[in-house]
């Protein structure tokens, strides 16, 4: 199991301790005749436990910082980098031109037609490469780089409407 899969079931018995816990003050609350020590060292009990699901909970969303991929914010423009202009509309991509060369910058210009739409582009594996929001009136630019030939998707990862699942279209990526 990745380091990634244990954390997240570690995440998961903190829940289900919560849930424990939450349930336990629930009937704890609902009996009438117990007595104030009883009541008062349960509440002590039940702070302590909430401030080490708490420290625990804290501790393990600082480890899985450095685990989440974080593209370069700004990388520098390459001079013999590919512009591809990506325009949206309602339902479906204009991509000009629909061919790329792999190993090469390609610079996404992307804007809308019509409504706001995001742009999500997937690798022939599935997974989501990088995204962008297409904008009417309004241009925004992705930068990336293809390092595999194969047929890529794009899909709209904004709700633009009722046939907004049917957006989508591929493009190649050459050697």
């Amino acid at each position: 199991m990745s380091l990634q899969g244990s954390i997240g079931t570690l995440y998961l018995v903190i829940v289900v301790l919560i849930v424990v816990l939450f349930l336990l003050v629930w009937r704890a609350s609902k009996r009438k005749s117990e007595s104030a020590e009883a009541a008062a060292r349960f509440s002590r009990i039940g702070k302590i436990w909430i401030l080490v699901l708490a420290v625990i909970s804290g501790a393990l969303t600082l480890i899985t910082f450095p685990l989440i991929h974080y593209p370069a914010v700004a990388s520098p423009l390459a001079e013999n980098r590919q512009i591809v202009k990506v325009e949206a509309f309602q339902f479906g991509w204009d991509v000009q031109p629909a061919q790329i060369k792999a190993g090469v910058q390609v610079e996404f210009v992307v804007t809308s037609r019509d409504v706001n739409h995001g742009l999500g582009v997937i690798d022939p594996d599935g997974t989501l490469l990088f995204q962008v929001q297409a904008m009417p009136k309004y241009t925004n630019k992705a930068v990336y780089t293809f390092e595999k030939p194969g047929t890529y998707k794009i899909i709209c990862l904004e709700y633009c409407g009722l046939a907004h699942h049917v957006m989508t279209v591929t493009f190649e990526v050459v050697p």
